[in-house]
């Protein structure tokens, strides 16, 4: 049996253990970049990275009733593709002439009037057709810094309209969406309700795209416990339970299944670690953030695209989430870039895992695809070569949660990744053309909200604890989960 097709095996293997479908599609890594330059897209390019996510900003396009400018964005869509790069475009954010009156004060992100959006994304989706294959219908419009419509319109005149517009632009085109945040209240209502109005319409989303700011069990500092807040994998897959009583929000998983999309493809086009360049520690953890992200993503078949958030930092504002640092009045790459560390790691695991489209194998990828807290060839003893095709047998795709509290180390003979420091989301948008996405503050705003009140949108009405949490914490929260039960 040849290398890819023992790996695949045993990936099949992890995911019929996990009740998912075994039909997948090609799994890639990608970024989002905003409204890329030309440097940015050399970036993307020299990191194997296949797609760009960037932002189709309406307002922009038609600042004006009657008036379209798309030069910006013909540009930018000719530079990618002359370098080999796919072009995800989020089409959002409407101009003041297309829009509800603003009641926030915050522009461009008040909900569209009747019919205007689907003319614009049918317009859009016709004239990159051939280019543009794959559109994202706005941006996190379950938060209210970028959509402060009800839910009711952004259903009728987002969601459905916005799918009828790109079908009608391009009917070979995909539509995908909803891009809910995790980090704001209700994302299971919206996407719930979202598929159900599709539904009911005659439609459907082609791919299911979510974004998920959340930790790992590796990157939790004094432990985790289960009244701490969602995990990474809390979000995507099982609701979190606190000693076997459910808490917080269903996940993105629960929800497609419970609406008959237990094979739905997905696509997470937003998740990252903030890490200034000065911090050691930070960057080493960035590392571990989108390792255990690409091990989980590899497990599971219906999970075929990550969007890490993002290319570079942008200096001008504290938060760096990004895997570069961009300097120069003229930019170029690679001269005017400090790469950190997480820039190798992605590279070499695109470039080396057979299932991200690499020439090499699971004992030269720098993943740990058994999940035994051993990488690679030298420190895995299961791996005899570099060329080794396995490190072992893989763990099932939920094994990284845990019920109850969970410290550095714990059931290291089963999961090897509980042992690193926590994550601190934070705000921040790079790599940005002239004419830049004017909500950019608003969302990172949002993001950096969410990360220090982990557990807003949990359901649990207790505060966040950071390290471990006394005995006496632990009964208040049971009592407390108690009288919710009963007052149902």
């Amino acid at each position: 049996m040849n290398t890819n097709a023992s790996l695949r095996l045993g990936l099949l293997a992890a995911a019929l253990l996990a009740g998912a479908s075994a039909t997948a599609a090609p799994k890639f890594l990608a970024v989002n970049t905003h409204q890329p330059a030309p440097d940015i897209l050399d970036s993307v390019k020299d990191l194997g990275m296949p797609w760009v996510r960037i932002d189709f900003n309406w307002y922009q396009i038609q600042p004006s009733q009657g008036t379209s400018d798309w030069s910006l964005f013909d540009q930018l869509i000719d530079d990618a593709k002359q370098r080999g790069l796919q072009v995800f475009p989020t089409l959002g954010y409407a101009p003041a002439w297309a829009s509800e009156p603003d009641a926030d004060g915050k522009p461009n992100n008040q909900a569209p009037k009747p019919g205007e959006y689907q003319k614009f994304c049918q317009a859009a989706a016709a004239r990159y057709q051939g280019k543009v294959t794959h559109w994202g219908l706005w941006n996190e419009p379950n938060l209210k810094d970028f959509f402060e419509g009800t839910r009711q319109q952004w259903k009728d005149r987002v969601l459905i309209e916005g799918v009828k517009g790109i079908k009608a632009g391009c009917p070979s085109c995909k539509v995908l969406g909803p891009e809910l945040a995790s980090i704001g209240g209700e994302y299971n209502v919206w996407l719930d309700e979202g598929v159900k109005a599709l539904k009911a319409a005659g439609l459907a989303l082609d791919v299911i795209t979510f974004h998920i700011y959340a930790g790992f069990l590796e990157t939790k500092t004094g432990g985790w416990q289960c009244w701490d807040g969602d995990l990474f994998l809390h979000k995507l897959e099982a609701q979190r339970t606190c000693f076997g009583i459910p808490v917080g929000v269903p996940s993105l998983r629960e929800v497609l299944v419970a609406n008959g999309l237990a094979s739905q493809e997905v696509w997470i086009t937003e998740t990252g670690y903030t890490a200034p360049v000065s911090d050691a520690n930070a960057t080493a953890l960035q590392v571990t953030f989108y390792r255990r992200v690409i091990e989980e993503q590899l497990k599971r078949p219906w999970w075929t695209g990550s969007f890490f958030y993002e290319i570079v930092d942008d200096n001008l504002i504290a938060d760096k989430w990004g895997m570069a640092v961009r300097t120069g009045a003229s930019p170029s790459f690679p001269a005017s870039y400090q790469l950190k560390p997480v820039w190798a790691f992605v590279k070499k695991a695109i470039a080396k895992q057979p299932l991200l489209g690499g020439t090499g194998a699971d004992c030269d990828d720098g993943l740990d695809n058994d999940g035994d807290g051993k990488i690679d060839f030298g420190k895995d003893p299961e791996c005899s070569a570099l060329s080794d095709p396995s490190e072992g047998a893989v763990l099932p795709p939920d094994a990284g949660v845990k019920d109850g509290p969970a410290k550095p180390g714990a059931d290291a003979a089963l999961d090897g990744r509980a042992r690193e420091l926590s994550i601190v989301p934070e705000g921040g948008a790079a790599g940005d053309r002239a004419a830049s996405d004017a909500v950019a503050p608003a969302r990172d705003g949002a993001r950096a909200d969410a990360a220090v009140t982990p557990v807003a949108e949990s359901g649990c009405g207790c505060a966040a604890a950071r390290g471990a949490a006394s005995p006496s914490a632990a009964l208040l929260l049971l009592a407390l989960l108690l009288l919710r039960r009963r007052g149902r």
